[in-house]
């Protein structure tokens, strides 16, 4: 389902706005990557979409309705949010935690339907044998395996990922990219923030680069990491690459 961004602007006050101005297509089924230095308007711009944060002007759109004019109940059938980290948030299980995600749907009880789709999350992120676990047990790997299981859940339109590894160490961060790379079958749109180019490089369609609140560039992984056009862009993959 495409996402499409017109005009946009935002700011937590008025003297300091974050957005400046955005306009921008996220096509359907498509894994899109956004990179920038810390600060940049990264994660602001993905909270935008399913309306963590509301935008001073402009529009959100998602197919051909305009976020803000989703109900509640609307919007958390179709996008999912693992956010950084979600470790000992929870204090339930992990089969309660990841049943979490199926809520939007679920009237007096969870049906048989809803077991059967929490079970496949669980067995495609390989976290069966943790079902019983309490969560603020777990591992940072295996919390955001139960995050990522949780949004899966869901059977979401958008699957948006907030930095998803930046709290992990380089072994645990390697298992949980390889996780998200593997999503990437389900052929559903997905947005992730990264500081992990290697991993923006090899999986996404499109990669978005945003400097001090705006779009500085926009392409293919090709055209972005190998042959940038904008000196912003030329500067800070230099510095991490």
């Amino acid at each position: 389902m495409e996402v499409k961004f017109e005009r946009l602007h935002f700011g937590y006050n008025r003297k300091r706005e974050i957005l400046h101005g955005i306009d921008l297509n996220l096509p359907s089924n498509k894994f899109i990557a956004v990179l920038g230095p810390n600060g940049c308007g990264k994660t602001t711009l993905v909270k935008q979409i399913n309306r963590i944060l509301r935008a001073q002007s402009g529009t959100v759109q998602i197919g051909d309705r305009q976020v803000s004019q989703l109900e509640p109940s609307e919007l958390a059938k179709l996008i999912a949010y693992v956010p950084q980290m979600t470790s000992g948030v929870m204090n339930g299980s992990v089969m309660d935690t990841v049943m979490l995600g199926r809520r939007p749907y679920i009237q007096w009880k969870p049906t048989d339907e809803d077991l059967e789709i929490v079970a496949k999350a669980l067995i495609r992120l390989n976290i069966s044998h943790l079902s019983q676990r309490l969560f603020n047990q777990l591992s940072g790997g295996q919390c955001q395996r139960v995050a990522i299981a949780r949004a899966l859940a869901l059977k979401p339109d958008i699957l948006c990922f907030d930095e998803p590894t930046s709290a992990l160490d380089p072994e645990l961060t390697g298992e949980v990219l390889k996780v998200i790379r593997s999503l990437a079958e389900l052929h559903i749109a997905m947005v992730i923030v990264t500081h992990e180019m290697g991993f923006a490089k090899k999986i996404s369609d499109r990669v978005l680069f945003i400097d001090d609140g705006i779009i500085a560039e926009e392409g293919t992984p090709e055209e972005i990491f190998d042959h940038p056009k904008n000196s912003r862009t030329q500067e800070f993959l230099s510095q991490v690459l």
